[in-house]
């Protein structure tokens, strides 16, 4: 072959090559996530914000209070039962020497936050909800799942500062200590990803900001039994209360308290029915004020999700 005709053959070639190119559609590249809901579709009601609420009260079963981290953590750290297990990693929780390299320090990192960035998430989608403008039900609706969406938030801080938080806070200088880094909404770039630690200070007066929004957007406000594991208004006060205690404010949490004792009507079981009732029996009972539920049952979606449970009261 001459030169000629192989300049000619190469130049057919590259204008072929370039028609093929430059005649595709721009969409043909641009593929969508088939297992994915688009946000223009969802939430579209009130209900598929529950839907989103209800996610992140489910992984409160994989935060702290997961049985791969409670069980160890729960009875290992108030030393309520000595080193029974061989590996490095079940006895740092019994000698209160935890290392970077736990793993179970690592989940309980990862899944504290991701239930914060669900919750942000929620509040986002609420506030885009709301601003396509909504009927007066569907305000009383959102109001209710925001307050226990504020409450969830401020629960996972909880055990984040008392967990990763440099000391614990026993006097005002405490509060410029480091404490975890606050995510307050929805990474709206790779950049906001990252942030540097909030002080302990600012930890706990988020956390209190969040709870006393979910105090008024929960007023008088408890469940019937099908929505018993939600948070209710003195699941509130008396998460208030415990923090009011963690951060010194001695006056303000004997206040709360007493108000949940003697106005929620709540009161404590002898010892013969509380002695089992960590082991599925006695399950919300007259003294349960907030649970983690985990055993499944085959019922709906809710009840899997929430109301079944190994019972696990922690307020």
């Amino acid at each position: 072959m001459n030169k000629k005709k192989f300049f000619i053959k190469l130049a057919v070639i590259v204008a072929v090559s370039f028609s093929l190119v430059t005649s595709c559609k721009r969409e043909y590249l641009e593929v969508t996530e088939p297992a994915a809901i688009s946000p223009n579709v969802f939430p579209s009601k009130v209900e598929d914000l529950d839907l989103m609420l209800i996610d992140v009260y489910g992984r409160l079963r994989s935060s702290y209070f997961n049985s791969d981290i409670f069980d160890k953590a729960g009875i290992g750290l108030d030393h309520t039962a000595d080193q029974g297990y061989n590996g490095a990693g079940f006895n740092e929780w019994f000698q209160n020497n935890l290392l970077p390299t736990n793993g179970q320090v690592t989940n309980l990192w990862n899944n504290h936050y991701a239930s914060i960035s669900r919750a942000n998430a929620f509040f986002d989608a609420v506030t885009k909800f709301r601003s396509k403008g909504v009927t007066s039900d569907q305000e009383a609706q959102l109001k209710l799942l925001e307050g226990q969406g504020y409450f969830l938030r401020a629960f996972n801080y909880y055990y984040l500062v008392q967990f990763f938080g440099e000391v614990p806070l026993t006097s005002d200088a405490d509060k410029a200590r480091l404490g975890v880094p606050l995510w307050t909404t929805v990474a709206a770039s790779i950049n906001e990803t990252n942030k540097e630690r909030a002080t302990i200070g600012e930890i706990w007066d988020f956390i209190i900001a969040d709870l006393l929004k979910a105090e008024t957007l929960l007023t008088g406000k408890t469940w019937d039994a099908a929505n018993k594991a939600r948070a209710d208004i003195w699941a509130v006060k008396s998460f208030l209360g415990k923090v009011y205690g963690f951060t010194l404010q001695w006056d303000k949490a004997r206040d709360k308290l007493k108000e949940v004792i003697d106005q929620s009507g709540k009161s404590l079981l002898p010892y013969d029915t509380y002695k089992n009732m960590f082991n599925g029996e006695n399950e919300f009972s007259s003294e349960s004020i907030f649970e983690i539920n985990f055993t499944p049952d085959n019922k709906d979606v809710w009840n899997n999700t929430l109301n079944n449970s190994t019972q696990y009261g922690i307020l």
